[in-house]
């Protein structure tokens, strides 16, 4: 099944992940990219595209401070 997950708090961003990976019952490491992309950009939904290609899924972090 295909998914993408959103997570909204940038500050604790990879322990959200890290939750939701032991909630999936997945043991995985947690790696990111410090890429930033405008929510409006066309480039995300490449990334997500990748993503959930590559991997059946994808996590979007987004930064709503500031």
């Amino acid at each position: 099944m295909t998914r993408i997950y959103f997570a909204r708090d940038n500050s604790y961003a990879k322990e959200l992940i890290q939750v939701l990976l032991d909630h999936l019952g997945l043991r995985l490491p947690v790696c990111h990219t410090q890429q930033a992309v405008n929510i409006c950009d066309a480039k995300l939904g490449r990334y997500l595209k990748a993503g959930v290609s590559e991997c059946g899924c994808a996590v979007v972090v987004a930064d709503t401070g500031g």
